[in-house]
């Protein structure tokens, strides 16, 4: 009522209704709407979350043990917020992106940038473990008694100031197409800097990891992906630029680049599957980043 007793001044002092009333009061109520819960008092569940993660927040941590809880607590208390961060954090996961970038010895841990959800526990196969032990001991080849544990976070979403990508079980399914310099034949990683070409790829899934290194813990943000193999009947850019061509129904899912740190990912690209003389064939165009900077 108050808005209709002083509808035109508002939007003299605020611009059109909808863009300074109603877009704000939506969204949130979507970022509500999106929180977990059984249905029932969900008022006084959402109110509880509040207080939960204001206490979180407001936590103060002894001096001794501060480095080592404020990682576990920021992974807690991103479950209602978002942040706001600065232009130095987002060009520098821009840098780690490129083919330019040094794959080795990156601060591949500053994963402040990111924002997830509904993480849950899960436990890593001995497969899935050793494959990660591989994938460390390249961007690490320093790295010495360095413990890799089975145990870590699972979600299925993670954004970056406002570009969503989603994993293959998800309802942001075509957001988990990605691209990147990371793959190349056989499974390796692509730690040749300069070298390489772009790859597509499919997330499965997204894990937040421990890597204890003596007494410290370097909690990492990888995403989990199946690498798309080149057509090997047919050139790349067959279609011209920027749309090409790739095997539909061929993927590497062996080797250490099963696994690579969110920072690497390019861009996403939208795919459409056809036929090219009668066989099978997945056209892929790379999009540009839709990040907020």
């Amino acid at each position: 009522m108050h808005l209709h007793c002083h509808v035109a001044d508002c939007i003299r002092d605020y611009g059109p209704v909808y863009s300074f009333w109603l877009f704000s009061f939506e969204r949130y109520n979507g970022h509500l709407g999106s929180l977990p819960n059984n249905n029932r008092s969900i008022e006084l569940q959402i109110m509880r979350r509040f207080n939960r993660d204001a206490f979180v927040n407001s936590t103060e941590l002894p001096l001794l043990y501060k480095d080592t809880l404020s990682k576990h607590f920021v992974i807690r208390s991103q479950d209602s917020t978002e942040r706001i961060h600065s232009s130095n954090d987002i060009l520098r996961i821009i840098y780690l992106s490129k083919r330019s970038a040094p794959v080795e010895n990156q601060d591949w841990t500053n994963i402040s940038a990111y924002h997830y959800t509904k993480a849950v526990v899960d436990v890593l196969s001995d497969e899935e473990q050793n494959v990660l032990k591989d994938m460390y001991r390249t961007i690490y080849p320093e790295l010495q008694n360095a413990s890799v544990p089975s145990s870590c976070w699972r979600c299925s979403v993670v954004s970056l100031s406002g570009e969503v990508f989603g994993s293959e079980k998800s309802r942001h399914k075509r957001s988990s197409y990605v691209m990147a310099y990371w793959n190349k034949p056989g499974g390796n990683i692509l730690n040749e800097v300069g070298e390489g070409e772009l790859t597509p790829g499919i997330i499965e899934k997204f894990i937040v990891h421990n890597l204890i290194v003596g007494d410290e813990n370097n909690i990492h943000l990888l995403a989990k992906i199946r690498w798309m193999i080149p057509d090997a009947n047919r050139p790349r850019h067959y279609c011209g630029e920027p749309v090409e061509v790739w095997s539909s129904n061929m993927h590497e899912t062996n080797g250490p680049s099963a696994y690579m740190p969110v920072q690497r990912i390019f861009c996403r690209y939208v795919r459409a599957n056809g036929n090219i003389s009668g066989k099978p064939v997945a056209f892929v165009c790379p999009l540009n980043r839709g990040m907020n900077v």
